[in-house]
């Protein structure tokens, strides 16, 4: 159950006053899931020490509070499903190569950012924008190359998912309304 935890949205609104792209113009938040970082660290309640960071359509189905201990434990900044090493054919390889000369990628579906992580990560999108909107940089990378490669490339520790959860059931199917559920 998640009902101790408090939930935070954000809008393209709030974005855009980070002076982060509003890019592709018809799917920014789904292209740049990260943009939470800067939403969380703004925050005017308490911070923490860790975020877990869920998709709309996801179901947490373990106790997120025993996966955090052992990222303390652990020295775990991030932990992430599916991280692999893109290969040319990926659809975001190209996007991944402007992020890093070693490229890496993950799934953000279902994440969990230390504190550190998301400073990190605010810090590296907003010096993007900043190369963006002068014209250096002409791609605007793809959240799932964006967050590993920027943790990684920093020293910090990633995990993956799979070792802390059983995925067998974790899984991408059709598509439903939450208005006409089947």
């Amino acid at each position: 159950p998640t009902s101790d935890f408090e939930c935070i949205g954000h809008t393209e609104t709030e974005i855009s006053e980070f002076g982060l792209p509003i890019v592709p113009k018809d799917r920014a938040l789904w292209h740049n899931w990260d943009y939470i970082c800067p939403i969380i660290l703004s925050w005017k309640k308490e911070k923490y020490d860790y975020y877990v960071v869920t998709e709309s359509d996801v179901a947490v189905n373990l106790p997120i509070s025993l996966l955090c201990q052992k990222m303390q434990e652990e020295n775990i900044d991030l932990i992430v499903d599916f991280i692999h090493k893109p290969t040319p054919e990926w659809i975001w390889y190209k996007d991944a190569l402007t992020v890093s000369d070693n490229p890496l990628g993950c799934l953000l579906c279902v994440s969990i950012f230390s504190h550190k992580a998301l400073k990190l990560i605010t810090n590296q999108r907003l010096k993007m924008a900043a190369d963006y909107a002068d014209g250096t940089r002409t791609i605007w990378p793809f959240c799932e190359t964006v967050v590993p490669a920027t943790i990684r490339d920093a020293g910090l520790k990633i995990a993956d998912l799979k070792d802390f959860a059983n995925l067998s059931h974790f899984h991408f199917g059709e598509k439903y309304s939450e208005h006409n559920p089947v």
